[in-house]
């Protein structure tokens, strides 16, 4: 019995061994159950593989009548895929140029590392390598790669190919990237004071009016952005300057804010390590108002379709009319990011702690949780829809004695967006933002919302 079974799946094997490509409908690493299954299956076959046994079904000399198939049978067996039926080092070459076709960069990383483990003279492998290290980035690996084959004297016109990889390798590693944009806004905010919508605010044993007279507002502001990043061998240093300032009436305060930051990055396979510094400068109605210090050490891990981002904070503030005020934040974050085709999912979650050194301030000591989702989605080659929420719990940890209580704000931040490419650099932007602070003392309880339209230009060099 177990010699027939023997020579079922090795006539299975030999039977197609001068056929190029089949399709895979399942694998078992216990044979019996193979052969129980493929009993069931029309025209189905095993071809062992490793430790596993493959099902497949068809035997095809070309990858297109493969697919074709694949296409036809996809419905019944949705994990189905084209498998290449020869193991020789030829046809595992021939996968691993395949795999490179798709994009699939780290399938064809394994298949020619394998190949050159067992034959590390084979100079046509090891420009495909070479290769797809350059397609994944890494390449100091690539050049070394290449310079291996040269040293082996090869055609004169492989030489050529390789010369101009390597050149393509040498400029990348000193270019010098920018980019940046200039956004100029048309908006209109419909309580731009963020007044209290509530009447009294029990105070002591005083109930205070609050000013309700909310301010309606319209204004322009004008966004800029630069960007360098130099790279070295093994890091990249980023430097980066954002500007925010807005032009309203004569009697509705103006913000004017401008951030510096720089970071130094070293980049891996799958992490990247970063120590980013910033610095920002925010005025209004042209006087100082606020200066920070932000220093956020982070890793983050990601593959074609995942990221993963952990932060830690550490923030100092200082206000120039009122030294009272100064003080520092600590804490950290988490966020995450998924990429399919069209869509983008992103979500974070940040906790933070704002401390004073000296005296305690009952409107600045507090504990912040902030859950964020993001979401982005390409409707067309042009346009881009985006949508954001963010929820922020505040509980401020310095009692108030007049009010008796803890003061705690729950704020909710909702957008959307649309943009649209006008051309090549240009875009047309229009957003909506509704925020809503819904806190225990009255006279911070507020809402509002925000419409605006930008024309943004973008430029990379």
């Amino acid at each position: 019995m177990r010699k027939s079974i023997l020579f079922f799946i090795l006539f299975s094997i030999n039977s197609f061994a001068s056929t190029n490509y089949s399709i895979e409908i399942g694998a078992f690493k216990i044979k019996d159950n193979a052969l129980t299954q493929v009993k069931k299956i029309e025209n189905g076959f095993i071809v062992k593989k490793d430790d596993l046994y493959l099902i497949c079904i068809g035997n095809f000399k070309d990858k297109k009548s493969a697919t074709e198939y694949l296409h036809k049978i996809k419905t019944k067996y949705p994990d189905a895929y084209i498998l290449l039926l020869n193991k020789s080092k030829k046809d595992l070459l021939k996968k691993a140029r395949w795999y490179y076709k798709d994009g699939d960069y780290e399938s064809a990383f394994a298949l020619l590392d394998k190949i050159l483990i067992k034959d590390p003279k084979n100079s046509i492998a090891r420009v495909e390598y070479a290769r797809v290290l350059f397609k994944l980035k890494l390449y100091s690996a690539s050049k070394k790669e290449f310079q291996k084959v040269l040293s082996s004297n090869p055609p004169q016109i492989v030489k050529e190919n390789i010369k101009s990889y390597i050149k393509k390798i040498d400029s990348m590693k000193k270019r010098d990237n920018f980019n940046g944009f200039v956004e100029v806004s048309f908006a209109h905010d419909n309580n731009i004071d963020c007044k209290s919508s509530k009447k009294i605010t029990h105070y002591a044993d005083m109930n205070l009016k609050n000013d309700t007279n909310i301010t309606k507002s319209s204004y322009q502001n004008l966004n800029f952005f630069l960007s360098h990043q130099h790279s070295f061998d093994n890091f990249y240093l980023n430097n980066s300057i954002y500007s925010y300032n807005e032009f309203t009436k004569s009697n509705i305060r103006g913000l004017n804010f401008i951030n510096l930051k720089s970071s130094i990055a070293t980049k891996n396979e799958n992490f990247i390590t970063s120590l980013p510094l910033e610095i920002s400068y925010s005025l209004l109605d042209s006087k100082s108002y606020m200066s920070s210090i932000l220093f956020y050490p982070n890793i983050t891990i990601y593959d074609r379709e995942d990221l993963y981002r952990f932060t830690l904070l550490f923030d100092n503030y200082s206000y120039k009319s009122s030294k009272d005020k100064n003080h520092k934040r600590v804490g950290s974050s988490l966020f995450y990011a998924k990429y399919f085709r069209d869509l983008y999912i992103g979500s974070s979650l940040t906790l933070s702690k704002y401390i004073r050194e000296k005296r305690v301030r009952y409107d600045i000591s507090k504990l912040e949780a902030e859950l964020s989702l993001y979401m982005d989605y390409n409707l067309a080659k042009r346009d881009k829809l985006s949508f954001g929420y963010q929820y922020s719990y505040q509980k401020y940890t310095v009692e108030d004695f007049n009010l008796g209580y803890l003061r705690v704000d729950k704020k909710n931040y909702i957008s959307t967006s649309f943009l649209h490419r006008l051309t090549n650099k240009i875009d047309l932007k229009l957003l909506y933002k509704y925020i809503n602070n819904n806190s225990n003392v009255n006279s911070y309880y507020y809402d509002k919302n925000l419409y605006s339209i930008s024309f943004i230009y973008n430029w990379v060099k």
